[in-house]
């Protein structure tokens, strides 16, 4: 089955037939499309079949080739776990995740892969404490537009719960236009009602 197409109907089909969008996404071809539909169904199922589907979903995901491209789409069932848990699981995931970009040489497609992950699991304290380290050090490694937006992006989201790690994301941006609107941006984040509590 086409992924994009089989993705939809998978959407289509949830919350109301899990088990037709189960047969769904496991009769698609492409692991990307498949990696994130069997982490859509996942969603839905209870707490004994959900780990099944989700470890379905990470083996989709390491069918793909690139360091990259698996863990940006292994974003999908991490996010599940992030917010139904087990988080001891989301844990060891995030682990072999942080592993498989290391394999990446270009820091630009590490940056955005951990990107992926860390807003994924951001409800996670830790574990978005694991893997923001990861990503300022592949964003400390590089230059350019893609990487300071990828910086301005986190800056912004995560002053609302640390103020003086977005700065020192802000202090990263290279570009000057960049890194004045980001510092705008972090000092108006941290200052809302959500801001307020770390």
């Amino acid at each position: 089955m086409a992924g994009t197409k089989g993705r939809g109907e998978v959407h289509r089909a949830l919350p109301g037939d899990v088990e037709g969008g189960l047969t769904i996404a496991r009769a698609i071809r492409d692991p990307w499309f498949r990696c994130q539909s069997l982490a859509l169904v996942a969603r839905f199922l209870d707490d004994r079949r959900r780990p099944g589907v989700l470890t379905e979903a990470f083996k989709a995901a390491d069918e793909l080739l690139e360091p990259n491209r698996i863990v940006t789409v292994a974003s999908w069932p991490i996010e599940v776990l992030a917010e139904l848990g087990p988080h001891d699981r989301l844990r060891q995931a995030v682990d072999r995740l942080v592993g498989v970009i290391a394999t990446e040489p270009h820091s630009l497609r590490r940056a955005d892969a951990l990107g992926a992950v860390l807003h994924r699991v951001w409800p996670v304290a830790d574990v978005r404490s694991r893997v923001l380290g990861e990503f300022r050090a592949a964003c400390a490694a590089g230059h350019g537009w893609r990487r300071d937006r990828l910086l301005r992006y986190t800056a912004q989201r995560l002053a609302e719960v640390d103020l003086t790690g977005a700065n020192e994301l802000v202090g990263m941006i290279e570009e000057d236009r960049v890194r004045r609107r980001a510092t705008r941006e972090v000092a108006a984040a941290a200052g809302s009602p959500s801001g307020m509590t770390p």
